[in-house]
């Protein structure tokens, strides 16, 4: 799978884990992803070969309520790899 199959994922909340970001990726795109790597407030997600960038990107691309007092607009795009 090439690079460009790399989303970042940004705005997260700090207290997000990679567990609860799998969740929501499943959760709004029906698949996992191959892998992540998070950091505080983003991730690259790897995409899997069933899910286009532009799908993914429409399907997350919206806002998320983390918890009763905690929600964020993520930003998602591709990764260039820069």
């Amino acid at each position: 799978m090439s690079a460009n199959q790399r989303l970042f994922i940004g705005n997260l909340p700090p207290q997000i884990n990679e567990e609860t970001l799998r969740d929501i990726f499943f959760q709004r795109t029906g698949v996992l992803p191959q892998n992540t790597f998070l950091r505080p407030n983003f991730a690259l997600v790897r995409l899997p070969e069933t899910l286009t960038l532009e799908k993914a990107t429409e399907m997350l691309n919206e806002q998320l309520e983390f918890d009763v007092n905690t929600t964020n607009m993520l930003m998602v795009k591709l990764d260039m790899g820069n």
